[in-house]
C-alpha cells in the first residue's frame, strides 16, 4: 500500500537532528511520538506559518484517510491562494505579553484542513485562535525557561527534509508535493527558502516546550507564572502535555478582530 511505503521513507529521520531540537535526552517513551509529529509535517506539508494537520495518533493511514487528508490539503492550498494573504502586507492584532499575534497567523490557521480532531474547518475562528495561543504559550515558555531554536538549527532541520523529500519519497508523492506547491501559487525555492523555515522553527519549539514541562511535572510543577500569566499544564490521555489557557494575559488591539475572537 503507497500509505505505508511512504511512512517506512519518512520515519527514517536523523535521530540528531530530533536530540539537537530538544537540547535534552530523548526518553525512549517519548521517541516514537516525536517521530511521528514530524513525519506528519513532512508528510502533509503544511508549512505555511500556521497551518497545520494534526499529527498522526497511530502508527499508519488507512487508504481512505491519505486519500482525504491529500484532498482536504488541496483545498486548503486553493483557500489561502484565493484570500491573497500570502501577498498582503501583514499586521499585528494583538499581543500574548510582549509576544505580537499576526492576522496571517491566525489567518492560515483558520483557512487549514478540518481534519478530525483539528478544526470545525474554515471559518472556524475561535479554534484557529486557540491554536495561535498555544504557539505563543509555548514560544513564551522557551524565552523563561530554554531556548528558542537557532538559525543553524532550523536549517538543519529544513534540508534534512528537503532531502528526504528528493529522495526518499515516491512517484506519487513527489507529485502531489508539486500540485500542492503549484496550488498555492509557490515555486520550490519559495517553499524550501521561505516557508518551510517558518513551520520547521514553531515544530521544534514545540518540542522544546513540551519537553520542559514534561521535566517540569516530573520535579512536581504543575504551573509557572510568566509575566501576568499562568500556565497550567497536565498530561491528557495521550500522554502529550496539554496546557492550559485559561489564564494568559491576551490583549486584541485589532477592532476587527476583537470582536471575532473576544
Amino acid at each position: 500500500m503507497k500509505e505505508k511505503k511512504i511512512y517506512e521513507a519518512l520515519t527514517e529521520i536523523d535521530e540528531k537532528y530530533i536530540e539537537e531540537a530538544e537540547n535534552a535526552p530523548l526518553r525512549n517513551n517519548h521517541l516514537a511520538w516525536k517521530k511521528r509529529t514530524l513525519v506528519a509535517l513532512v508528510f502533509a506539508m503544511i508549512v505555511i506559518g500556521g497551518m497545520t494537520v494534526a499529527a498522526f495518533r497511530g502508527n499508519r493511514l488507512s487508504e481512505t484517510d491519505y486519500e482525504l487528508n491529500q484532498r482536504l490539503i488541496l483545498e486548503s492550498a486553493e483557500r489561502i491562494r484565493e484570500s491573497g494573504i500570502l501577498n498582503e502586507e501583514d499586521r499585528v492584532i494583538g499581543f500574548i505579553e510582549e509576544l505580537p499575534i499576526y492576522r496571517s497567523e491566525l489567518e492560515l490557521i483558520r483557512l487549514s484542513p478540518g481534519l478530525p480532531g483539528e478544526t470545525e474547518g474554515p471559518g472556524d475562528y475561535s479554534t484557529a485562535y486557540r491554536k495561535v495561543l498555544l504557539r505563543k504559550v509555548e514560544e513564551l515558555i522557551l524565552q523563561e525557561y530554554g531556548e528558542i531554536p537557532t538559525e543553524n538549527e532550523i536549517r538543519q532541520v529544513t534540508e534534512q527534509q528537503e532531502e528526504m523529500m528528493l529522495h526518499d519519497t515516491d512517484d506519487e508523492m513527489e507529485a502531489f508535493h508539486k500540485e500542492y506547491l503549484s496550488t498555492l501559487g509557490l515555486t520550490e525555492d519559495e517553499y524550501w527558502a521561505e516557508f518551510k523555515p517558518i513551520e520547521t522553527r514553531r515544530f521544534l519549539i514545540m518540542l522544546r516546550a513540551q519537553e520542559v514541562l514534561r521535566i517540569k511535572m516530573e520535579q512536581g510543577i504543575h504551573e509557572l507564572k510568566i509575566g501576568d500569566s499562568h500556565i497550567q499544564f497536565e498530561l491528557d490521555d495521550n500522554n502529550d502535555v496539554e496546557i492550559d489557557l485559561s489564564n494568559i494575559e491576551v490583549q486584541i488591539i485589532d477592532e476587527e478582530y476583537r470582536d471575532l475572537l473576544i
